[in-house]
């Protein structure tokens, strides 16, 4: 008698096992990344290998059930669905492979990339663990930390196109050039014939470099067959590219003008991306764009080599290795900037499940 109740008392326990299981799964059915989890049973059977008595048939036997056991819950990592958010710090894994983030030192590792800035300037999830980056086979936290200006360049290099005139061409000004502090002065730049005429094409101009009305520099430039001889000039420290300028007398033909120069002014960091290949770029108010550090990716050689925690995240197994990895190196999967990969927890089917444990 004690036995049946201990038997019936056995599965109200696996039972309430189950229910804790399909509680968790349905509690976290809005946590990104989240891999929902089933609980597994089993039969239990008293141990009555031997005994005194006469086997009377083959089919029959002297085991008998003594209750339900619960074997432990499996994990499905099947991938849940793609959210768009439009983030540009939300990645999601199309593929195998986990982001790698540390808590308190411990290694995690999550298919949830929704990743944000602290205050510090450091990469982190939305609970706080630090996001990894691999350079070589060693990790390291992600900070923007001292790389929130993005000092200037000196100009160095200007390019020019256009048509130039045989007579009195007009100056190409509006030309903004940089120093190394930072300061943006406008200069221009003038081509003088040193001869011909109206309806004869000059064999020289000599360019001159003015910043406002002071002459920084003036250098000669031949022309033959209405191109320049060279395509660059140099006057001081400044190198004009002249390789896109055509001589004409053309009548309306348009003027020479500047068409790039190298140099630029001090920038503030203004956002930050995580690319499809995982690398972090940094994009600055005065337009430069900085690669930063690639994310870190981890796989495993089974889903059983895990163990689920709280939320989304992961730790292996005792004994278990890592193979780690970036994004672009195909086997840990590809990224897409954007989005959020969704918890797979099935709605239908853990309501369905609740239905049968209680």
């Amino acid at each position: 008698m004690f036995d049946t109740l201990l038997i019936g008392t056995s599965g109200l326990l696996g039972h309430a096992k189950g229910l804790r299981v399909v509680g968790n799964n349905l509690s976290n059915v809005n946590t990104a990344g989240f891999k929902s989890s089933q609980l597994q049973f089993g039969n239990l059977f008293e141990n009555n290998a031997t005994n005194n008595k006469t086997v009377i048939s083959k089919t029959l036997t002297n085991s008998f059930g003594t209750g339900l056991d619960t074997l432990g819950s499996k994990i499905n990592f099947q991938a849940g669905l793609e959210q768009r958010t439009g983030s540009p710090l939300n990645v999601i894994i199309n593929g195998n492979g986990f982001f790698v983030v540390k808590r308190d030192g411990q290694e995690l590792y999550t298919r949830s990339g929704d990743f944000r800035f602290d205050d510090e300037g450091v990469l982190v999830t939305t609970s706080g663990e630090k996001v990894q980056s691999l350079t070589g086979s060693t990790l390291a936290e992600i900070s923007v930390a001292g790389l929130t200006r993005n000092p200037a360049k000196t100009t160095t290099e200007v390019k020019l196109g256009g048509n130039l005139a045989y007579v009195a061409p007009p100056a190409v000004t509006g030309i903004d050039l940089h120093d190394a502090n930072g300061t943006t002065t406008q200069h221009s730049i003038e081509f003088a014939p040193a001869n011909g005429d109206a309806s004869t094409q000059p064999t020289s101009y000599n360019v001159t470099l003015k910043r406002g009305a002071t002459v920084l520099g003036t250098t000669a430039m031949a022309v033959v067959s209405g191109f320049p001889t060279q395509t660059t000039v140099v006057i001081g420290t400044v190198t004009i590219d002249v390789a896109a300028v055509r001589v004409t007398n053309t009548p309306g033909a348009a003027g020479v003008s500047m068409i790039s120069q190298n140099g630029y002014a001090t920038g503030l960091l203004r956002d930050q991306t995580i690319g499809n290949d995982g690398v972090l770029s940094l994009n600055y108010s005065n337009g430069q764009v900085v690669k930063g550090p690639t994310l870190a990716m981890a796989n495993f050689n089974t889903d059983q080599d895990l163990e689920q925690l709280s939320g989304s995240f992961f730790t292996k197994k005792a004994g278990v290795a890592t193979q780690y990895g970036q994004a672009k190196d195909g086997y840990f999967g590809s990224l897409a900037n954007g989005r959020l990969e969704g918890s797979n927890v099935d709605l239908a089917a853990e309501f369905g499940n609740l239905i049968l444990m209680q």
